[in-house]
């Protein structure tokens, strides 16, 4: 890893709004139990190509998303990927500075795997967990990795990135 290499955060809103279908439709491959039924749907498939037909919620595609620009990261920067899952409504105190918590995509799927989807109704403040979240990012950003503190000739510059899939697009957050 360079000098320049920078800190992602990234901030999933876990709001109610995400509970939202999102049109995006996938195939569930229905199988039956009895032999000669099964027989018959795989020739009835056949003939109309069609299965039963799910719905992805928003917040399927969002965790999607993120997973796939981990993916990424940790393609690029390999063992040097420095990111931290933040998902508001979600208490994460003692993780979310933990530089070295996510080192490969399987542990970023363990993170999403113990967070249920988001209910259809609130019961929160939605603008209060978001700035909180917004506050532990930043908290986060701030926080010296293992390699920033290990003494050598290089000063690994402390910066980073916050990313935000949140709703929240025309109001303005002060934290």
């Amino acid at each position: 890893m360079d000098h320049q290499r920078s800190k992602t955060v990234l901030i999933l809103d876990h709001s109610s709004f995400f509970a939202r279908p999102s049109g995006v439709t996938f195939n569930v491959n229905v199988q039956n139990t009895d032999q000669q039924q099964q027989q018959q749907q795989q020739q009835q498939d056949q003939i109309n190509n069609e299965n039963t037909i799910g719905m992805k919620s928003l917040w399927t595609c969002v965790v999607e998303c993120v997973l796939e620009y981990c993916r990424i990261l940790f393609d690029i920067f390999e063992d040097d990927a420095l990111i931290t899952l933040i998902v508001t409504g979600i208490d994460q105190r003692d993780q979310s500075s933990c530089w070295n918590r996510y080192k490969n995509l399987s542990q970023c799927m363990d993170f999403f795997s113990g967070i249920q989807p988001p209910n259809e109704r609130s019961t929160v403040n939605d603008d209060d967990l978001l700035k909180h979240s917004l506050n532990e990012g930043i908290t986060a950003l701030c926080t010296r990795s293992k390699k920033q503190n290990i003494p050598t000739d290089l000063d690994y510059t402390n910066s980073g990135h916050i990313i935000l899939f949140s709703t929240f697009n025309s109001k303005r957050i002060q934290t």
